[in-house]
């Protein structure tokens, strides 16, 4: 009680309750872990909303927020960074990080720090960078289940993903994240679809803030694992499907330091990661869903609904990205939804999802799964928790080592709610995560009590309403980006060189069709996608160019433009910039000196009717794109005997 005794009301009340509590029992000279927030914050909940107003496209409201909100930072944190820069050549600062998602600085200071801060009227709070943990599944550790089962999980049947695969939607171009214990990146089931394995530098697919640092994917137990599987997860090769989105890309933070501990500062940091993978705002590198799993216990009271995880999760959403949380495992009593996941920004900001027994008929609430309502306040939806429900009991999905196994929680139930998030996002690439949310949301099969309710929420998720009610957003006009008007493409036989066309969402839930030919005649390229975005290499255009009758060294010059679609209800919709002028050209590859490799010269050949044995003839080769004649003549080439082509390097003949 000593140090504060001189200090105001005002200056104590900066300071959040349980990090006085602590500084209690500090000595003058031991360092505590703290989160500053300054007074000064970008107003999210206006900017999203202006936003949503003016309809901006995903890649302009990416930018804007994430603009918007660094440039805050750079503004503000001066003064404070300069100061505590200072208290750390005294030897009273230890640790020091800004942060950008919310305009928020960490620091290990001495308590007397903690008190200087208190008094400065840029600061708004200064909480405990508190320990924090996951919410605990049911078992420690998975139970062994089946490793061959070639299956489609029930849980993934409950909420209906299979129906949305039936009609094309996998997740595929769509991607998944999760902050977690990290995930074992070698599993035959996840490997393939990491960001790392697909053109991305690690430290854009996988963030690791927890020494001693990672470089590719790891998990310090089985618990990331096992949600990221329930996202994503298929073995091509068995046809082993435990995942929502099977098709889907991963990017991981592993922010769970086992058995060491995890703070706060890790997950706003991961978060930020998330939001800017390459710290470039203009390239969109961030996930559609980010699924959370853990809890921050010993935030209490009345501060749960003011921390600084409301301005962090408002900013996420705000850029296009959606979260959802696992409600807890502290049923059946009321108000045990565990925080962060009790604020109640919005009716699906913050989206926690509690868990039903999809193995027995009629889906009923698992014991464990925790309950609202809010002790947030407000009234109607909002003070009702959880938002939705999904499978949270014996769910079967990865574990490291290229194993599988069984647990359950709601740790088991949110990974459904991000895949399904994949899911409608592959459908419908131009709706922001809130969007998303808020159709799945509407769109609930209602469980138990009539109506929403503080034991399921608005009920269990149901993709195929959920797709049905994508329906419901009509087009919007979007624009060409590029190649610019007049560009030439050259393609080039074999090239694994990218070439990317891209164009805004109609952000609809539209598809697209990348469409080429001359002003007057029909269309010749017609490349379809799910995505804004067409990458492919120089090599397989070549392909396309060659199928529509372009000879190597000759050019196809015409209009291209690109359309949006929708299958239901039937709409479409052509690029307001659109037709553009390009030229397509195939490369003619030159051709270099080869050698033959065999038969040795000198080699006597026996033809015989009854002997099938094989001979084979082949030589190096010149050049990507040709093709070869073998020739034999006697007693000289000039007068040829046979005269056999081919468009390898090698024939092979009984």
């Amino acid at each position: 009680m000593q140090f504060f005794a001189g200090s105001s009301f005002s200056q104590q009340l900066r300071i959040t309750d349980r990090l006085q509590a602590k500084l209690q029992f500090l000595n003058p000279l031991e360092y505590t872990r703290v989160l500053i927030l300054l007074n000064d914050q970008v107003d999210i909940e206006s900017l999203d909303k202006e936003l949503y107003r003016i309809n901006a496209p995903l890649n302009y409201r990416a930018q804007t927020v994430i603009n918007t909100l660094k440039q805050k930072a750079l503004q503000t944190q001066g003064p404070i960074l300069q100061y505590l820069n200072s208290e750390k050549d005294r030897g009273k600062v230890n640790e020091l990080m800004d942060f950008w998602v919310t305009n928020v600085i960490y620091a290990e200071v001495t308590p007397d720090v903690v008190l200087n801060l208190s008094t400065r009227t840029d600061v708004q709070m200064i909480d405990l960078d508190e320990k924090i943990t996951w919410d605990k599944p049911i078992y420690d550790e998975p139970l062994p289940a089946n490793n061959s089962t070639e299956s489609v999980e029930t849980g993934l049947k409950v909420i209906k993903a299979d129906e949305l695969w039936r009609l094309g939607f996998t997740g595929a171009g769509r991607t998944v994240m999760h902050i977690d214990t990290g995930v074992d990146g070698l599993h035959p089931a996840l490997a393939s679809r990491w960001w790392g394995n697909n053109g991305r530098p690690w430290q854009h697919a996988w963030f690791d803030p927890v020494s001693p640092f990672t470089t590719s994917p790891t998990d310090c137990g089985t618990h990331g694992t096992h949600t990221m599987g329930i996202m994503c997860g298929r073995n091509s090769a068995s046809g082993d499907t435990v995942g929502v989105a099977p098709d889907a890309y991963w990017m991981s933070a592993g922010i769970t330091d086992c058995p060491g501990a995890s703070y706060p500062s890790m997950n706003i940091a991961a978060y930020q990661w998330a939001m800017d993978p390459d710290s470039n705002s203009v390239t969109m590198d961030m996930p559609d869903a980010i699924s959370c799993s853990w809890q921050d216990p010993n935030v209490s009271g009345i501060a749960q609904c003011t921390s600084i995880y409301v301005s962090t999760l408002n900013a996420v959403e705000a850029a296009g990205i959606a979260v959802c949380f696992s409600a807890g495992n502290s049923g059946s009593g009321a108000s045990t939804i565990t925080p962060p996941k009790n604020i109640n920004t919005d009716s699906v900001n913050v989206f926690s999802v509690g868990a039903v027994d999809g193995n027995t008929v009629g889906y009923p609430i698992a014991s464990f799964s925790s309950r609202g309502p809010s002790i947030c306040g407000g009234s109607g939806t909002l003070l009702i928790k959880p938002e939705v429900s999904a499978p949270g009991v014996n769910v079967r999905s990865l574990v490291p080592g290229n194993s599988y196994g069984l647990n359950s929680g709601t740790s088991m139930a949110s990974p459904h709610v991000a895949g399904a998030i994949a899911l409608l996002k592959q459908a419908a690439p131009g709706l922001t995560g809130k969007q998303i949310k808020a159709i799945l949301f509407s769109t609930c099969t209602d469980l138990g009590t009539p109506g929403e309710d503080n034991t399921y929420g608005k009920g269990l998720i149901n993709l195929l309403a959920a797709f049905q009610q994508l329906g419901l957003y009509p087009l919007n006009a979007f624009s060409i980006q590029t190649p610019a008007p007049g560009a030439t493409i050259v393609s080039f036989p074999n090239s694994s060189t990218p070439v990317t066309i891209t164009w805004d969402t109609a952000a609809t839930g539209a598809q697209y069709k990348w469409i080429f030919g001359p002003a007057a005649n029909p269309r010749l390229l017609t490349v379809p996608s799910s995505t804004n975005s067409i990458t492919m290499t120089l090599g397989q255009l070549d392909v396309l160019l060659a199928n529509a009758g372009v000879a190597q060294g000759s050019s196809l010059a015409g209009q291209w433009d690109v359309w949006s679609y929708r299958v239901s209800p039937v709409d479409s919709l052509k690029s307001s910039n659109g037709p553009r002028a390009l030229t397509l050209t195939r490369g003619v590859p030159a051709l270099s000196g080869f050698g033959l490799n065999s038969p040795p010269s000198g080699v006597t050949v026996t033809t015989s009717a009854f002997n099938s044995s094989l001979i084979n003839i082949n030589w190096r080769k010149s050049g990507e794109g040709v093709t070869y004649k073998w020739k034999f003549g006697s007693p000289a080439l000039s007068n040829v005997r046979l005269s056999v082509p081919s468009t390898t390097r090698a024939m092979t003949h009984h």
